[in-house]
């Protein structure tokens, strides 16, 4: 009679199957060699004896031991997105990173959006073998619109709208201009020129009349 053992070499990952069971064979009995186990995120080595694949075999006159060793999966990979907080609108196109390694955590940096702030500098992910996403949300950055009277601003002269802040993007409507009897008014300017209703930069405005 002589023993056939099966052992893991190397490290055992948390969760991995039993090996085979120990058996007793007689020389020159057959010996199968057991199915390979499987383990989420791992890759098995197959059965080796002496390190070559084992196969079938007629027991020699001495005990042998199989093995075999469990391999990270390193062909796993994740995606980030970049979306609007609460309306999930893509601002960024997807970056998606491959070659990433089953259970290692990997770190990606916010990027600049024009007009947005994220949420978060920074994000983590830890792979597994499902779907591994980084989620970045912005959300709209608020400037101010200023209106101010330029040169002599005569006695009695209406007060000037009062400040206001919009989102990034959103519609300003210019107010209505100002009147005074005795005097006529230039019109709202922006940058000398004649003021519309516009949509919110990435700056405050400063709208002007005299």
């Amino acid at each position: 009679n002589y023993k056939v053992t099966y052992e893991y070499a190397d490290t055992i990952p948390s969760g991995a199957p039993a090996v085979p069971a120990e058996k007793t064979y007689l020389y020159d009995d057959p010996v199968e060699i057991a199915g390979d186990p499987s383990l989420d995120g791992y890759t098995f080595s197959g059965w080796k004896i002496d390190d070559e694949a084992a196969a079938n075999f007629s027991m020699p006159s001495h005990d042998v031991t199989i093995t075999g060793s469990w391999i990270k999966r390193s062909d796993l990979s994740y995606t980030v997105k970049y979306l609007e907080k609460d309306t999930d609108k893509v601002l960024h196109d997807d970056k998606t990173v491959g070659n990433r390694t089953f259970g290692e955590t990997y770190t990606e940096s916010a990027i600049a959006i024009t007009g947005y702030t994220p949420e978060d500098a920074e994000l983590s992910v830890t792979i597994t073998t499902g779907s591994n996403e980084i989620i970045f949300y912005y959300s709209k950055n608020s400037y101010k619109v200023t209106y101010e009277y330029e040169g002599t601003v005569p006695d009695n002269a209406p007060a000037v709208p009062a400040e206001t802040s919009h989102l990034y993007d959103s519609l300003v409507t210019i107010a209505q201009a100002p009147t005074l009897d005795g005097y006529t008014f230039s019109g709202w300017k922006i940058d000398d020129e004649a003021a519309a209703n516009f949509s919110m930069p990435t700056h405050d405005v400063t709208i002007t009349g005299s």
